[in-house]
């Protein structure tokens, strides 16, 4: 995102912000620099392409990073939670 995000998001049973950092990329083919943030939101996968969509639509930039990698494993009571936290 191109300004700090909100703590939360709806469908996300967690968020974590982490920046401003500076970004180097080519666009366009064009090099280019900007201040960002990464953030990292943790969702159940029935969850995702929800979050996902809201992500893009509230997004300034047309094709924004959104990327989700898979929980393989972790406590009982951690998955749980997110399954909780993120029913709607």
């Amino acid at each position: 995102m191109t300004s700090p995000p909100p703590t939360t998001v709806e469908g996300s049973a967690h968020s974590e912000v982490q920046g401003p950092a500076t970004s180097v990329f080519w666009h366009e083919c064009e090099y280019g620099e900007a201040e960002e943030w990464q953030v990292t939101l943790k969702t159940a996968e029935k969850r995702y392409s929800e979050l996902e969509s809201h992500l893009r639509r509230e997004h300034s930039w047309q094709n924004p990073e959104v990327s989700a990698t898979a929980l393989v494993a972790g406590s009982a009571e951690y998955l749980a939670w997110i399954d909780r936290t993120t029913n709607n």
